[in-house]
């Protein structure tokens, strides 16, 4: 839970910055941007365009590759909703409708599969609260985020709590999908033959080749294809 209201996440930087900037704080974001620059390796230049190009473009909130695939039309009648751009709401939302309410129904059924007692100590809502009303400065500021969070673990060596990398816990499937793209092509197309009842799976093949064909960026449904119908034939979900 800390990164959906210390900070930790892209978004909530992108958020700080607006914020910032439409204040009139020019010497918040200019550190910020700095600190952004030295954390991606990008140089402050193109750490700059970066943040324009954010301001300018929609969030794809269906994805590009599977938008109408859906045999029947289930998608066509969701109406996605765009996340707050503020970062205080930005982060209400992510700890009570987005993030928090996925990532604690997973984790209270991996706990309970093996038996164990789990914890969440940065969702201790005095704690929460707490930093809720908080500055967003105190959170991301001096070109770090989470930086009230790094000055509090004085207790840990300046190595880890000054660490400006940030690793999730994300499936490494884009590189594996540049380092063995035959692999990849050959799982997608083994999920396609699983998913065919569900699936419009001949516009959706050509889409995927069009995309390999013309380079364009990896989109992560590629790999949700492949979890859903490892799922489908594991459990002999009937479709």
């Amino acid at each position: 839970g800390a990164d959906e209201y210390f900070g930790g996440y892209g978004e909530f930087w992108l958020a700080a910055q607006r914020e910032a900037i439409g204040g009139g704080r020019l010497g918040e974001a200019w550190q910020n941007f700095r600190g952004r620059s030295l954390t991606t390796g990008d140089g402050l230049p193109m750490t700059l365009r970066k943040y324009l190009a954010a301001g300018r473009q929609s969030d794809r909130l269906i994805s590009p590759l599977m938008a109408g695939m859906w045999r029947g039309g289930g998608t066509e009648s969701y109406t996605p909703v765009a996340p707050p751009t503020g970062y205080k709401p930005l982060s209400l939302d992510e700890l009570t409708r987005t993030s928090i309410p996925y990532q604690l129904h997973s984790q209270d059924r991996n706990a309970m599969q093996f038996g164990i007692e789990s914890r969440v100590p940065f969702l201790d809502h005095r704690l929460v609260e707490f930093v809720m009303g908080l500055p967003t400065r105190f959170l991301v500021g001096k070109g770090w985020q989470k930086l009230i969070l790094r000055d509090a673990m004085d207790a840990l060596p300046d190595g880890v709590r000054w660490r400006r990398d940030k690793i999730g816990f994300s499936s490494p499937d884009a590189s594996f999908g540049r380092d063995h793209p035959d692999r990849m092509a050959a799982m997608i197309d083994d999920a396609l033959r699983v998913l065919a009842p569900l699936l419009d799976v001949t516009t959706l093949r050509d889409r995927i080749a069009a995309s390999t064909r013309d380079g364009l960026p990896y989109d992560p449904a590629n790999f949700r294809l492949i979890s859903l119908a490892a799922w489908v034939r594991r459990f002999a979900v009937p479709l």
